[in-house]
């Protein structure tokens, strides 16, 4: 489950038990659809580890029964960048603590992602100008 065409967008992952972690996507209280004054929205799911030996491997549930593959490709030593992506190389994120990285952390990341299959070509960057709002 995704939210395309937003702005200022945020996730949120909590534990919950050991191998469980709560999800929560906001295109709300920081995110509008399409512009700072479109709809807010917000969902909940719950994400769970499917390969313990390196814990990079999880599975997202936002709608019961559907869930998807979350697979963290590289992560920073202090959290605060990630790259996400799944099997079929359709879908990936690039998650940065800060809302606006200088462009020579997105390049490499985005080299990350092509590295392992992605067609980088068809990254879309979110607009994350309102999150400056929020900090």
């Amino acid at each position: 489950f995704f939210f395309f065409n937003d702005t200022a967008t945020t996730e949120i992952y909590t534990e919950q038990i050991v191998g469980s972690v709560r999800c929560v996507q906001e295109t709300g209280t920081w995110g509008f659809i399409g512009s700072p004054t479109g709809t807010e929205r917000r969902i909940e799911g719950q994400a769970w580890v499917t390969d313990p030996k390196t814990n990079a491997k999880l599975k997202v549930r936002f709608v019961w029964p559907f869930s998807g593959d979350y697979w963290i490709i590289d992560l920073d030593e202090n959290y605060e960048w990630a790259v996400i992506g799944e099997q079929s190389r359709t879908f990936g994120w690039i998650l940065s603590r800060n809302p606006n990285p200088n462009i020579e952390l997105y390049e490499k990341l985005k080299s990350k992602m092509q590295s392992v299959g992605y067609d980088v070509s068809k990254i879309v960057k979110t607009d994350q100008k309102l999150s400056l709002i929020h900090i």
